[in-house]
């Protein structure tokens, strides 16, 4: 099973790991366990002497200038059964075989291997353009019996990008950046201060459990933080609130939504039956929308879409029957969008409208997947895995006047995650690399006649948008932004 930072809705669980070696920085989860040893004599016929299955399907399936990213599968504990104890991962600048196994540079705390099939991601970033790496990988099991050598995989990092100017620098890994050490699924201002929230446990070499402060120079984490992924924020009332999958914000009540009032973690009288995706307030109530059966215990249910006046729960009608991903308040209505067909049991395509106690669709909607809102000029836009919108064609980005769809531009050949206003620019994030004819590296503006690319873009998904201070941040799985170290998150300046 694999999933993406804030996807995970959409794409299984994935497990994520990170450490620092020697400059390398690989993205495990930490684990102790005992070293690779060829010393360890079994001579109790008792003891196991049944080895782990070789892994054989490691694959790199992202190589850039400074980084690469590989995938592999568990093996078994004793062949393909059972759920092995430990892995050793080693690199090289050249072949790894057997006989040169010892020779290779060897991680510490790898990740802990996952039932058979679980498929496993390290990136290592920090290396140098135009050279050779080699990275392999054993199993071993309690004894520990060691499996043979993985396949190989060699590759060579990709020739140096002319750096932009506007993308800052300071997001490197840590230590000598303030990166953070796995996705960032979203980004919020409050009360002058970007926060950050995501699947990360490190912010700038300070622990912080999946949520943090941003004070200009450095990270302050919040408490004790999450125990899952915070994928949604937003301010009501001088407080921060918080969406995801976690059950556990160090205090009870907090089953996947929570507040922070600049001191402790709180939350409501119950929660969440599901992930929270998408937050947002119209002054007066809280609207959460995720894949969740009810909030609140409300029955009627209104699964995946839910209010919250301050005191009690409330349902938006009969809900929807599919995932809500992004919510706004436009000309004061709720909009809700994500991957649905129906919302309070009518025919609503992807993108619907809460107002006066009912729902209703908004034109013909998309064909496909909204994963993300935003207003400009007075119009909607939505924007996500949709190829249609209002029964037109609309790659993956489309706007609505009031009365009718249509595209905006030639939209993208690939997925669209965030959008934000910066400068009076749209700008859209997502997985996407082109738009028509042009190359936009998972980032892009609009400047109302054309999408154009922010320099060189990014070499990893962009999640999450935020103005700040004047710049524009971007968070999501990447380790490059402009051909610079940036390990999660980003920072664009004009």
């Amino acid at each position: 099973m694999i999933a993406r930072g804030r996807h995970l809705r959409r794409r299984g669980a994935l497990t994520r790991y990170a450490m620092v070696v020697s400059g390398f920085f690989l993205f495990l989860l930490p684990f102790t366990g005992t070293g690779c040893s060829d010393d360890d004599d079994a001579t109790d016929p008792e003891i196991d002497v049944v080895p782990p299955a070789a892994v054989d399907d490691l694959v790199a399936v992202e190589t850039g200038p400074t980084s690469v990213r590989v995938t592999w599968s568990a093996p078994g504990d004793d062949g393909e059964e059972g759920t092995a104890s430990s892995y050793e991962i080693r690199y090289a600048n050249f072949a790894i075989t057997e006989a040169s196994w010892g020779s290779a540079m060897e991680f510490v705390d790898p990740p802990m291997p996952g039932p058979p099939g679980t498929e496993h991601e390290v990136r290592i970033f920090g290396l140098e353009p135009d050279t050779l790496v080699s990275v392999g990988v054993k199993a071993a099991d309690e004894v520990p019996n060691w499996s043979v050598l993985s396949n190989v995989v060699t590759v060579t990092t990709s020739p140096p990008i002319q750096e932009d100017e506007n993308w800052s620098a300071d997001f490197a890994p840590s230590p000598g950046g303030i990166g953070l050490n796995d996705a960032v699924n979203v980004l919020h201002v409050h009360e002058g201060r970007l926060y950050a929230g995501g699947s990360f446990t490190d912010a700038g070499g300070t622990m912080a459990a999946r949520i943090a402060r941003f004070d200009g120079d450095g990270w302050s984490p919040l408490g004790t933080g999450a125990n899952e992924s915070v994928l949604a924020l937003t301010s009501d009332d001088g407080l921060l609130i918080a969406g995801g999958q976690f059950t556990d914000f160090g205090v009870e009540q907090t089953e996947r939504i929570a507040w922070w009032n600049g001191s402790v973690w709180d939350g409501p009288r119950a929660g969440a039956t599901g992930p929270v995706h998408a937050l947002v307030t119209d002054g007066e109530d809280l609207f959460l929308g995720g894949a969740f059966e009810t909030a609140g215990g409300l029955d009627p249910a209104s699964p995946n879409a839910a209010g919250w006046d301050g005191s009690a729960w409330f349902p938006l009608g009969f809900g929807t029957n599919g995932t809500v991903d992004a919510l706004l308040i436009h000309e004061e209505d709720l909009i809700a969008a994500g991957n649905f067909s129906e919302a309070g049991r009518l025919p609503a395509e992807g993108i619907a409208r809460w107002a006066a106690g009912d729902w209703s669709p908004i034109g013909e909607g998309t064909n496909g997947e909204v994963l993300a809102l935003a207003e400009l000029d007075g119009d909607l836009i939505a924007a996500g895995s949709f190829t249609i919108a209002g029964g037109a064609e609309a790659l993956r980005v489309a706007r609505w006047n009031g009365s009718a769809w249509s595209p905006i531009g030639s939209g993208f050949n690939d997925e669209v995650a965030a959008l934000e206003i910066y400068r009076g620019d749209l700008i859209a994030a997502g997985r996407f690399t082109a738009s028509g004819d042009v190359a936009v590296n998972r980032i892009a503006r609009w400047d109302g006649a054309a999408w154009g690319p922010l320099g060189t873009g990014l070499n990893g998904e962009g999640i999450a948008l935020e103005v700040h201070d004047g710049s524009l941040y971007v968070g999501g799985e990447f380790s490059e932004a402009g051909g610079k170290p940036s390990a999660f998150l980003a920072r664009w300046a004009e």
